[in-house]
C-alpha cells in the first residue's frame, strides 16, 4: 500500500526545503527534477530526489545517483535515505547497493556503505 499522507508530506518537504535547497536537474534548459545530498557529518543523506514522469526509465536517475555515490565514496562516507512504501524507486536504490535498515507503515529507510576501497 502506498503510504501517502498530504499533511506529513507537506511538513516533511517544507522542513527539508527550509533546511537546504535541492539541486535542480535540467535537460536542454528544462527543469526535470531535483535531488539533495546533505552532509550530515559521519554520513550523507540523499533526499529530495524527484524526476518528472516523462523522464522516468531513461537512465537519468541512475546517472544522478551514481554521481552522488561517487562523491560520497571519495569522502569515504556512507549514504542514507528513505522513501515512501510502494514507490518503485526502491529497485533503483537496491541496484546501487542500498540495504534496508528499517521500515514502518510509511517509509523504508536504507543505507549504503562505500562499495570499494
Amino acid at each position: 500500500m502506498f503510504g501517502w499522507d498530504d499533511k506529513i508530506q507537506r511538513e516533511m518537504h517544507q522542513d527539508e526545503w527550509d533546511e537546504e535547497k535541492p539541486t535542480i536537474i535540467e535537460m536542454s534548459g528544462e527543469a526535470i527534477g531535483s535531488y539533495l545530498l546533505q552532509n550530515k557529518g559521519d554520513h550523507f543523506y540523499f533526499c529530495r530526489f524527484f524526476l518528472l514522469p516523462n523522464f522516468h526509465g531513461k537512465g537519468i536517475g541512475s546517472q544522478v545517483l551514481s554521481q552522488c555515490l561517487e562523491f560520497a565514496d571519495s569522502e569515504n562516507k556512507p549514504v542514507k535515505l528513505c522513501y515512501l512504501q510502494g514507490n518503485r524507486v526502491g529497485g533503483l536504490y537496491r541496484k546501487f547497493g542500498f540495504q534496508v535498515t528499517s521500515e514502518n507503515a510509511q517509509f523504508i529507510h536504507m543505507n549504503r556503505v562505500r562499495m570499494c576501497l
